[in-house]
């Protein structure tokens, strides 16, 4: 589990592109990357409900998820430099 002050999410919220399964992932990639606190919890998890999305569906659409988010961070990185 990760905690993570709610400034620190408020801050980064609105640069998110993300909005299915590689939400979070986002999310934490770039607090991160711009030096946040991201506090780590053990936390022992019991799934008592079957997945929502078939996994067979879910992983293509993971990857390709993660392909646009490479792609978006890769230009921010251009932007930053040609400041």
């Amino acid at each position: 589990m990760k905690a993570i002050k709610k400034t620190e999410i408020e801050k980064f919220l609105p640069q998110v592109v993300s909005t299915q399964d590689i939400f979070d992932t986002e999310l934490l990639i770039r607090i991160e990357k711009n030096g946040g606190k991201i506090k780590e919890i053990p936390a022992k998890v019991n799934e008592i409900r079957p997945s929502v999305s078939l996994i067979y569906k879910r992983i293509p659409r993971t990857i390709k998820s993660l392909i646009k988010l490479r792609i978006i961070f890769y230009k921010e990185s251009l932007k930053t430099k040609n400041l």
